[in-house]
């Protein structure tokens, strides 16, 4: 039976156990502590770090830009200010964080196809369109972009099969991609399957107004669609009553 005496004893040693024990832990928890202090701080700087980058990208793809708007004047191709603008975009595409970058690439890809190199041109938005990080949209224009280089140079079908998940409904590039369709479908000699889709885009009010402009342009020089034989019976049934 314990005493009160041995009562006392025994807290005495639970009491220095745990002073014993909070020492031993002090110096981890105060570790800990600094660790985390120090992942805020590091966090904190790496945004601070994240920010300054994302300006100076924009600031340089904004520079970019200006040089790009200058190699056309008069729409006039100058070669040599569209080169630099290209240089430009892909120094930004090196540097600059991923929504920023693609932009640039997409703009490499313009200019390399402005200045004649399509096998850059075609390489650049290919690896954009598989790039699983980009931004869907920006994936899609890639794509659309691309096709749209290749209209009488690759196959209908596999054009047509690259462009049908764009002209989904509520899809970002759809009247541009229906649209692109349409020239292919022209340049393949299917003028019914062209005038159905610039109809389609004429009469769209989502459609950009310059699209919408376009395929009005291009319907007024279209053929009238050749009458069907049904028609021709109707109009000759017509025409003999009326006689």
């Amino acid at each position: 039976m314990l005493t009160s005496f041995d009562s006392e004893v025994d807290d005495d040693l639970r009491a220095q156990r745990a002073v014993a024990l909070a020492r031993r832990l002090a110096p981890v928890i105060a570790a800990a502590i600094v660790l985390l202090l120090a992942g805020i701080g590091l966090w904190q700087y790496l945004r601070h770090r994240a920010e300054q980058r994302a300006e100076a990208a924009s600031a340089a793809y904004f520079a970019a830009d200006q040089l790009a708007q200058k190699a056309s004047p008069g729409g006039v191709l100058d070669r040599a200010a569209a080169g630099k603008a290209r240089d430009a975009f892909a120094a930004v595409a090196r540097d600059a964080p991923d929504g920023i970058a693609v932009l640039a690439r997409l703009h490499v890809a313009g200019l390399a196809a402005q200045l004649g190199d399509l096998a850059a041109a075609h390489a650049e938005w290919v690896q954009v369109e598989a790039d699983d990080a980009a931004p869907a949209a920006q994936r899609s224009l890639a794509t659309l972009l691309d096709c749209s280089s290749r209209i009488g140079t690759d196959p209908l079908p596999a054009l047509k099969a690259r462009l049908a998940p764009l002209e989904a409904p509520g899809a970002p590039w759809r009247a541009l991609a229906q649209e692109a369709e349409a020239l292919a479908d022209l340049g393949a000699g299917d003028q019914a399957a062209a005038r159905a889709l610039l109809t389609q885009v004429s009469m769209s009010a989502d459609a950009p107004q310059g699209a919408r402009q376009r395929a009005q342009g291009l319907l007024q020089t279209l053929p009238a669609p050749a009458a069907s034989a049904d028609d021709n019976h109707a109009k000759t049934t017509t025409g003999g009553k009326a006689g």
